[in-house]
């Protein structure tokens, strides 16, 4: 049996219409609602019960309400031109297994590059206790009705008490055109058809425009309602970035903290600035060429470097002594010296002392414009030390070298005027920037294994574990 409509419970001709599993009638009451603008009111309280069998009976400000919690997008009606296909049945859900102790990445990786005294390596251990027992990271859901007042709430300036009216509920519904973004859906999803093309202007500004896209400075989130579920696989995350983690908005030039210490805020930042990653994979078309478990094992690989890439740009471009990292949150050092004398501080202070001084330094050096910095996070991804499948390596071969062949066509292209040695050198010295950004990450993924294998910050979870632990 299929599943029930998300409005009345009717089991019958339940399809998927204006982004929710719904029933015909429902989905036909919606499409007249929206069309006409009708305004209804409930003379009950708003609690009125909607069944299948009382269609011509039931409150139709009830039904409209129901309608908008179950995420019916009113700016998609009169849009759908796709052919509708019928819901198959949930299939059960597999039991996650315990994880089992595996060879660490990059286990015996030398840190004298970044001038460390701290033995980093991880401890002897027996064993990591089973996954499933350790405490859950949950992450704070926000039901539709949350998201549809506190959207109404933001665009009044005010928020509404006690429940909303109808009305509220319709207006709400018209502005969660981008539901499916904040969702299940990824911000990258809409550019992956642009960096199919062969036009490398077109390629070089969609990039430009994906990443600011994925700052989410529109986020129906406030800044302070960031939370986190790391105990998600990555696949899951990839795949369903939603419940990863509140797509905030970053605000980068807002630094309106500056963090005493790590260890009470690393977590959430660590899940968004992950959510960030996907939001930026996801426009990749190159990704579909590789199998399930090499992407998988690419795109764990990757994600320290390419988000400590991000992080520290926007710290030149804030100006920040220390560490951007998302909602305005700086982490700087000089003030962290006589705080905590946590550990992960320690770490912390080395970290953004090697990022200002090999990283930082070249952006104010060449004064980095973002469309080299989008095109040089993109060589990142393609670039490193891991050992994957022929078919794998041949995809990450080809497209590091069209994306170095951009790189150097747009600097050409912006600066035709200079001297075609002066253009060289610039090209060399940011993409010299490479190897810079490999020791980064591979000190950062050293450190972040002790965290999870000591549960230092609480940052043992199935995604910590098998993105910077297991091989």
């Amino acid at each position: 049996m299929g599943p029930a409509c998300q409005v009345c419970g009717n089991l019958k001709g339940v399809f998927r219409y204006y982004g929710a599993e719904v029933c015909g009638p429902c989905k036909i009451f919606f499409l007249r609602a929206v069309k006409n603008g009708d305004n209804y009111a409930c003379t009950k309280g708003g609690d009125c019960e909607i069944k299948s069998e009382l269609w011509t009976k039931v409150c139709r400000a009830c039904r409209f309400r129901r309608c908008v919690e179950a995420n019916m997008d009113a700016t998609m009606v009169g849009n759908s031109r796709t052919r509708k296909k019928k819901i198959p049945p949930a299939e059960p859900t597999e039991q996650l297994s315990p994880c089992k102790v595996v060879e660490l990445k990059n286990p015996y990786l030398e840190v004298q590059d970044l001038s460390m005294e701290v033995d980093l390596s991880p401890p002897a251990s027996p064993g990591l206790p089973d996954l499933a027992t350790v405490p859950s990271t949950s992450t704070t859901v926000i039901s539709t009705r949350e998201v549809s007042t506190k959207t109404v709430a933001l665009k009044h300036g005010r928020r509404k008490r006690g429940r909303p009216s109808v009305a509220d509920l319709f207006i709400a519904s018209l502005n969660l055109s981008l539901d499916s973004v904040f969702l299940a859906s990824a911000v990258g999803d809409v550019y992956k058809t642009f960096l199919k093309t062969d036009d490398h202007i077109l390629i070089v500004s969609k990039l430009v425009e994906l990443e600011n896209k994925c700052y989410a400075e529109d986020s129906y989130f406030g800044l302070d309602e960031l939370s986190a579920n790391l105990d998600i696989s990555l696949e899951t995350a990839f795949h369903d970035p939603g419940k990863l983690c509140n797509r905030t908005p970053l605000a980068w030039g807002l630094v309106r903290n500056r963090l005493p210490s790590m260890l009470d805020m690393i977590k959430r930042l660590y899940g968004r600035m992950a959510l960030l990653y996907i939001d930026w994979l996801r426009s990749i078309p190159e990704l579909e060429n590789i199998d399930g478990d090499d992407k998988m094992r690419l795109i764990s690989y990757q994600l320290a470097k390419v988000s400590l890439i991000t992080m520290f740009y926007h710290s030149y471009k804030t100006g920040s002594s220390g560490m951007a990292w998302s909602g305005g949150y700086h982490y700087a050092p000089s003030e962290n010296m006589t705080g905590v004398g946590h550990e992960i501080d320690v770490f912390m202070n080395r970290l953004v002392a090697y990022g200002q001084e090999h990283i930082i330094s070249a952006f104010r050096e060449t004064d980095i414009t973002i469309e080299e910095y989008c095109l040089l996070k993109m060589i990142a991804f393609w670039s490193g030390r891991i050992s994957l499948s022929d078919s794998a390596e041949a995809v990450i071969k080809r497209t590091k070298r069209k994306y170095e062949e951009l790189f150097v066509r747009h600097i050409n292209d912006k600066h035709e005027d200079w001297p075609i040695e002066k253009r060289a050198a610039r090209v060399d010295r940011l993409i010299s920037l490479q190897s810079c950004f490999q020791n980064m990450s591979d000190f950062d993924n050293t450190y972040i294994q002790r965290m999870v294998l000591l549960d230092l910050a609480g940052f043992r979870s199935t995604l910590t574990y098998e993105v910077h632990v297991r091989d």
